[in-house]
């Protein structure tokens, strides 16, 4: 009898053939969110590891690509490292500009930042944790530096305009403007660089500086006079 030939049953383990699949994105995946998970793969590998330590094959890995795919995104682990700063910079003070009123004093709009702060820790710790990360490889990788020193100046920015607001409500005296600059930089980078991983000792901290907004963490010495000797 002739005819079409029968399939052959296939074995107690064997499963059925399944077609080759092309290495590459899924075609249901945009490029898109391709990019938006490598990002956020990247900032954590960052975080943990520093730009030196951390290698595309790995950041591949863990989204699960090879590395061929990643540099179609970007060209080069140095690109990489500049889109994942400038993407956690974008995140970050999206959040700071969205709670800072012109209508509010200064300590109103730098309490305000400083409770994003704590936020932002608590939903996505890499961000803070990346860009403390970012300050040491700045420090040992001049390229690094060349590349993202016109982007610290945005920091600068931001918190300048926080200050004239205290300039013309009179809470900062126009003499001090340069102080209470440094002070708020240092402030916010050892919250970044020390205190992003611990989520109560940052809020211990924001409720110190509240205290010392208020003027009731410190209060001045007493002047004291010396006691007088008895004479005999």
């Amino acid at each position: 009898m002739t005819g079409a030939t029968r399939p052959r049953a296939l074995g107690r383990y064997e499963t059925p053939a399944q077609p080759v699949r092309k290495l590459g994105r899924p075609p249901h995946v945009k490029a898109h969110d391709t990019r938006r998970r490598l990002l956020d793969i990247a900032r954590g590998v960052y975080a943990e590891r520093g730009y030196e330590a951390a290698t595309n094959k790995e950041i591949a890995d863990l989204a699960h690509m090879t590395t061929a795919a990643l540099y179609y995104h970007f060209p080069s682990k140095h690109d990489l490292y500049l889109a994942v700063h400038e993407d956690a910079r974008e995140q970050v003070y999206a959040r700071f500009e969205a709670v800072v009123r012109p209508e509010d004093s200064f300590a109103e709009q730098l309490l305000a930042v400083l409770n994003v702060t704590h936020e932002l820790n608590g939903e996505d710790p890499t961000l803070a944790q990346f860009l403390a990360a970012a300050r040491t490889d700045m420090k040992r990788r001049p390229e690094l530096s060349g590349a993202l020193e016109h982007r610290s100046r945005f920091r600068t920015d931001f918190f300048d305009r926080i200050i004239d607001t205290g300039v013309r409500t009179g809470e900062i005296a126009p003499g001090n403007r340069e102080l209470v600059s440094v002070f708020i930089t240092a402030m916010v980078t050892g919250m970044t660089d020390a205190l992003s991983d611990d989520q109560a000792l940052h809020l211990q901290a924001i409720e110190a500086v509240k205290a010392i907004i208020a003027g009731g963490l410190v209060s001045p010495a007493a002047t004291r006079k010396p006691a007088r000797r008895r004479a005999g």
